[in-house]
């Protein structure tokens, strides 16, 4: 996410929508402190919806939302289809990461940037739902329904 702080003299506001096992928050926050600008970092697991909420309450309180949301968490399961009949849980995270998270930061944000008439979410997508990849079918069905709804959802923004 970069927030409101992307106006003026360029500083920046930059969220990470990850947990803080990610290992390059850190290093993007002293790459824009380097170049003169401010950097905020917040974590949460957006499998989770009560961290979801939690988070764009922070956001929403500290910056009053956001210019652009980048929805890039993701989570791969590789196992062949005869392998995952009794795994239904490996389906259930995986659509619960890549596709409920990206869409619980979606329509929690998007409301204050309609209502500015500027923003932009960028959904990271997957090779893989172009080409159906073996062993992935979770982690390409969960990119494959972000990509239903980012279509469906841009063909009525209004902005």
């Amino acid at each position: 996410m970069v927030g409101h702080g992307a106006q003026g003299g360029g500083s920046r506001c930059r969220h990470d929508h990850r947990r803080a096992r990610c290992r390059q928050a850190g290093r993007g926050e002293a790459a824009i402190a380097a170049e003169g600008n401010l950097a905020h970092t917040y974590s949460a697991d957006v499998s989770d919806p009560a961290e979801c909420a939690h988070l764009v309450t922070q956001v929403m309180a500290n910056h009053g939302g956001v210019d652009i949301l980048i929805n890039n968490a993701g989570r791969s399961i590789r196992r062949a289809i005869e392998n995952s009949y009794d795994r239904i849980h490996d389906f259930e995270r995986t659509m619960s990461l890549n596709y409920f998270g990206a869409l619980r930061l979606t329509l929690a944000l998007l409301p204050a940037m309609q209502k500015k008439r500027a923003g932009h979410v960028i959904n990271i997508s997957s090779i893989g739902v172009l080409t159906n990849a073996p062993r992935f079918s979770a982690y390409v069905a969960s990119k494959a329904a972000l990509d239903a709804f980012t279509r469906c959802a841009a063909s009525n923004s209004p902005t």
